[in-house]
C-alpha cells in the first residue's frame, strides 16, 4: 500500500507534456507570451520526479524528530537550511566542472554531453518549437490522460467497496508508468511478503520488516558509499558501472 520506492516509477516529465498535448504551445503564447513559454519549458525538469523525493525527505525528517524528541519546528528549519546549502554546493560544483572541462565532456558524454546536457537541450528545443507555433494539441494523448484518470478512480472505488478486490489502483499506475523497470524486485518482495504471512502470520511479517530495511540500508552503503570510494581509487573499470539512486 505504500507504493514503489523508486523516483523513476513516477511518470517522468509527463506533467509538462500533458498540458502541451491537450492545449498545444499556443495556450502559453496567448497568456503571457514568450515569458510564460520560456518559464514553462526551461522549468520542465521539475516534472522529472524530484519534488516527490523532497517530500519523502521531509516526512522522514519529521518522523526522526518525533522518535528522537526533537521539536518539529527545529527539524523543518534544519531541513530548509540543508536544502539551501545543498543547492548552493550543487550549483557551484556543476558550474565549476562545466566551465573547467566543458559540459559536453562530463558524464562520459564524448563530445555530446551527458544526461544533464541532453535534458537542457530537450527543454530549449521544445521552447524553440513552441515559439514557432510547432507544438499542436495531440488529442490522442489527451484522451489517454482522461482514460488513466477514470481507470484509477474506478479501481479506487471498487477496492474500497468490494472486500479483497484483486486489482489495486496503485498497481495500475505503477504498471503504466515505469514499473516495468522494477518488476522483478516488486515480484520478489510480494512473494516474500505472501510467504511470511502464510507461514507465520502478521507477527512473522512484522519481525522481518527490520531485515528488509537492513537490505535497503545495505544497498545504499555498499553501492552509494563503498563503491563510490572504490571508483575514486580503482580506475576506469569501477567508474564504468554507475549506480543511480532514485
Amino acid at each position: 500500500e505504500t507504493g514503489m520506492p523508486l523516483q523513476w516509477g513516477y511518470p517522468v516529465s509527463q506533467a509538462n507534456i500533458m498540458l502541451t498535448s491537450a492545449f498545444g504551445g499556443g495556450l502559453f503564447m496567448r497568456h503571457g507570451g514568450m515569458q510564460n513559454l520560456t518559464t514553462w519549458f526551461t522549468g520542465w525538469f521539475l516534472t522529472r520526479g524530484y519534488l516527490p523525493n523532497l517530500s519523502a525527505y521531509h516526512f522522514e525528517g519529521l518522523r526522526i524528530a518525533d522518535e528522537g524528541g526533537i521539536a518539529r519546528r527545529e527539524m523543518v528549519v534544519t531541513l530548509l537550511l540543508a536544502m539551501v546549502l545543498g543547492m548552493a554546493a550543487s550549483y557551484w560544483m556543476q558550474l565549476d566542472a562545466a566551465y573547467s572541462f566543458g559540459a559536453n565532456f562530463l558524464e562520459g558524454g564524448t563530445h555530446g554531453g551527458g544526461m544533464r546536457v541532453a535534458a537542457t537541450r530537450y527543454g530549449f528545443a521544445q521552447l524553440a518549437e513552441a515559439s514557432r507555433g510547432g507544438l499542436k494539441p495531440i488529442p490522442g494523448e489527451a484522451i489517454a490522460v482522461i482514460w488513466g484518470m477514470v481507470a484509477t478512480i474506478t479501481l479506487t472505488v471498487l477496492r474500497t467497496l468490494i472486500p479483497r478486490f484483486p486489482l489495486h489502483h496503485l498497481g495500475f499506475v505503477i504498471g503504466t508508468t515505469r514499473g516495468h523497470q522494477a518488476w522483478s524486485g516488486l515480484a520478489l518482495a510480494a512473494a516474500l511478503k505472501s510467504l511470511a504471512i502464510r507461514l507465520g502470520g502478521v507477527g512473522l511479517y512484522r519481525r522481518l520488516v527490520p531485515a528488509a530495511i537492513g537490505v535497503v540500508i545495505g544497498h545504499f552503503v555498499v553501492s552509494g558509499g563503498i563503491w563510490s570510494i572504490a571508483a575514486v581509487f580503482g580506475g576506469e573499470a569501477y567508474r564504468s558501472y554507475q549506480v543511480w539512486f532514485g
